[in-house]
This record gives structure tokens, C-alpha cells and sequence, in this order.
């Protein structure tokens, strides 16, 4: 909702869209779509495509899919002709020294905590105490921690990187790794929760996800541009 009602950046959540698709495809073993969608997901997004490619990487060896990983080289392939060329030619434009924003005027402040998602945040701090242990856990718990701290002025000395912030240009860019990982610290949580805790626990996430929901949908601006 922050993206398309706030930002107006579709292409995100197209991109955040074929993360979700792509986690589905490697617990699956579905090899067509890892293709499909290795490649939907570059072009979708440059900067999220190579955001988010390391870690699906990251997330085929802890799953130990590596027959998956073939497809995925597959899916960047296919996509040769959109990137190859915004690599290579970038030496016959401006663009490599202009500069597009300045990172340290985009960190989401205490204030808009809520686009982290509060229930997200509540299932963090349940997973981090609670539960077995596994490399799973620990990837989703590093995920979601890297996207609040690269989000936050927390991270300013990392974004002081010409490459990170060329790369990314936004820091608020780095929320959509909470928006991944969130559901699976939800789906862990609600594991743990005791068993007559449990609808109250489930009724709090239903409240928690409206409240933010309702507070961007209820001031939505309107911008027309004309040609």
C-alpha cells in the first residue's frame, strides 16, 4: 500500500510479488517457475532484482536445492538482453555520475515505524526468543533485521558507499526484506504461541494488519499529470 499509494512505485511490488513466488518454487522443487520468475523478477525492478537475487542464492544452498540453482542461471540469462546492455552502455551516458537522491534524506523515522508492519515487528522479537533453532530461522530472523537497519539512519556510514547508494538510491527500498520475511516469522510465531493463547493471538495479527492499512488507504493523494 506505502508503494503504490505513497511512492507509486509498482514496479516493486511486482518485483516483492516474485520473491514470494520464487520461495514457493524452491520448497516446491518447481523448476519452470523458478525460471519465469527469476527473470520477472529483473525486470520488474533493477534495484530489488539485486537485492533480492543473493538471497534467494543464499536461500537455494541453506535449503540445499542446488538442482534449482541451474534454473535460476537460466532465468538470468533470458534476461540478457535488459541488463547486459544497462551494464555495457552505461559508459556512453551521464548517468553513472548523476546523482539521483540523496539516501540520507529518505531513512523511515520512529514515527512510521508501521511500515515495517507491526505484527512483522511483534513476530521478531517471538521468534528471537522462542523455538528450536535451525538455519532457516536464523536466515529469515538476519533478513528481516538487515531490512530495519538498512531502512533507519542506523545504517547512514553503509549508504555513505557511492556503490550502495547508486545501487539502491533509497533507503526505505530495504523495507520490502521485512515485507518478505515477516509472514515466515508470523507462521513460526503462531507455532509457539500457546495453544489457548492462539485466536487471541490471531485476532491481535488481523487488527494489527487493518490498523496501518486503514491509516495510508484513509489519505490517499491524487496526482495528475498532464502530458
Amino acid at each position: 500500500l506505502f508503494d503504490i499509494y505513497k511512492r507509486g512505485s509498482v514496479g516493486e511490488v511486482l518485483a516483492i510479488f516474485t520473491v514470494f513466488v520464487l520461495l514457493y518454487a524452491i520448497e516446491a522443487k518447481a523448476v519452470w517457475l523458478v525460471s519465469i520468475f527469476s527473470a520477472i523478477l529483473i525486470l520488474s525492478h533493477n534495484s530489488l532484482a539485486a537485492l533480492f537475487l543473493p538471497l534467494i542464492l543464499l536461500y537455494l544452498f541453506i535449503r540445499k536445492r542446488s538442482e534449482l540453482l541451474i534454473p535460476v542461471i537460466l532465468g538470468v540469462g533470458i534476461t540478457m538482453f535488459f541488463w547486459f546492455p544497462a551494464i555495457y552502455e552505461q559508459q556512453f551516458v551521464l548517468f553513472p555520475i548523476i546523482s539521483v537522491s540523496h539516501p540520507e534524506q529518505y531513512f523511515i523515522d520512529i514515527s512510521k515505524i508501521f511500515l515495517f508492519g507491526f505484527v512483522n515487528i511483534l513476530a521478531f522479537f517471538i521468534v528471537l526468543r522462542n523455538g528450536k533453532k535451525s538455519i532457516v530461522r536464523t536466515f529469515f530472523l538476519w533478513v528481516f533485521g538487515v531490512g530495519i537497519v538498512m531502512a533507519t539512519a542506523i545504517s547512514s556510514p553503509v549508504w555513505s558507499a557511492p556503490i550502495v547508494g547508486r545501487l539502491f538510491q533509497f533507503p526505505y527500498r530495504f523495507i520490502s526484506l521485512t515485507l518478505v520475511a515477516g509472514p515466515w516469522l508470523i507462521a513460526w510465531s503462531e507455532t509457539v504461541v500457546k495453544k489457548e493463547n492462539k485466536k487471541g493471538f490471531i485476532a491481535a495479527i488481523f487488527f494489527l494488519l487493518f490498523f496501518p492499512a486503514y491509516s495510508i488507504m484513509s489519505h490517499i493523494d491524487f496526482v495528475d499529470r498532464l502530458d
